[in-house]
C-alpha cells in the first residue's frame, strides 16, 4: 500500500493529473493541463494549468458519479476571489464517456479511463479514511460541503488514445473554501449602479438591492446593462426578501 499516489489522463488536447501526496493528509489534488498552439503542454512547473484541492467529501462525491450512482456533481472553490467551478458528469445515458471540467479547463475521458479513475479514487479514499482521520491527525480538512447543479451536456466522441506525457509537480500551498450549495442561490437581474463594494441591482421580482460584492459568488459585467445571471449567499436575498 503506497503513500502517495500520482496518475495522468491524457487525450489529443487536454491531460488530466490526480495526486495524492501522503495518505496522512484529507485530500488530494486534481490538475488540468492543455496543448498550447504550438503543440507543447502547458508545464505545472511553471504555474501554468488549473489545480484544484478536493477534500474527502468531495472525493466521495466524485465516486458516487463514477459509480453512476448520480448522474453528475458540481461544486464552488473560492481562492483569493477567484471563483473555479467543478463538474464531473457522464455525457450520456449509456455512461461510457465523461466530462471533468475545472474552471475553464475540459477534459473527456473514455469509459476504460474513468474505470481506472473509479479505481484510484476508491482507493485513495479508502487509505486516508484509515490514515488521515485518526486522533493522532492534527490537520483536519477545513472545507464544506457538496452542492449538486443541473447541468446540460451534449454527446462528442472520446477523444483518441492518450499519449504519455511526463508529470511535472509544483510544490505550491493551496488553501481553497467549497462554497454550500445550501449557502448560495441564482438568481437574475440587472445592474444600475456600482460602488468599489457593492451593486445596485433590479431583480426580476422588482426589488432594487445594494448587495455586497464580496457576497456574489460568481462572475459578472459590471458594465453591462442587460440582465445576467448572478450566484448570491442566500442570506442576502432572504434578507432583501428576493
Amino acid at each position: 500500500m503506497g503513500n502517495n499516489h500520482s496518475k495522468s489522463f491524457f487525450g489529443q488536447k487536454a491531460g488530466l493529473i490526480v495526486q495524492s501526496s501522503s495518505k496522512e493528509q484529507p485530500y488530494i489534488f486534481l490538475q488540468c493541463i492543455k496543448k498550447k498552439a504550438d503543440e507543447s503542454w502547458e508545464k505545472p512547473s511553471q504555474g501554468e494549468g488549473k489545480k484544484v484541492k478536493l477534500n474527502l467529501e468531495e472525493m466521495i462525491s466524485m465516486v458516487r458519479v463514477l459509480n453512476k450512482k448520480i448522474p453528475q456533481w458540481t461544486t464552488f472553490h473560492e481562492f483569493k476571489e477567484e471563483k473555479t467551478k467543478i463538474s464531473i458528469n457522464w455525457v450520456d445515458d449509456n455512461n461510457e464517456v465523461m466530462w471533468i471540467n475545472i474552471g475553464e479547463y475540459k477534459k473527456k475521458i473514455g469509459w476504460s479511463q474513468a474505470e481506472l479513475l473509479r479505481l484510484l479514487l476508491s482507493h485513495i479514499l479508502e487509505e486516508k479514511i484509515q490514515f488521515a482521520t485518526g486522533s493522532t491527525n492534527s490537520k483536519p480538512s477545513n472545507f464544506g460541503t457538496e452542492n449538486n447543479y443541473k447541468k446540460q451536456t451534449s454527446k462528442f466522441a472520446p477523444e483518441s488514445p492518450s499519449v504519455s506525457v511526463p508529470f511535472e509537480e509544483k510544490k505550491i500551498r493551496v488553501s481553497e473554501e467549497v462554497i454550500s450549495g445550501e449557502e448560495i442561490k441564482r438568481v437574475v437581474g440587472e445592474i444600475k449602479g456600482s460602488t468599489e463594494k457593492a451593486l445596485l441591482i433590479t431583480f426580476t421580482n422588482g426589488s432594487e438591492v445594494w448587495i455586497p460584492k464580496s457576497t456574489i459568488k460568481s462572475k459578472f459585467k459590471e458594465e453591462s446593462k442587460e440582465q445576467q445571471s448572478f450566484l448570491i449567499d442566500s442570506w442576502v436575498l432572504q434578507k432583501n426578501k428576493i
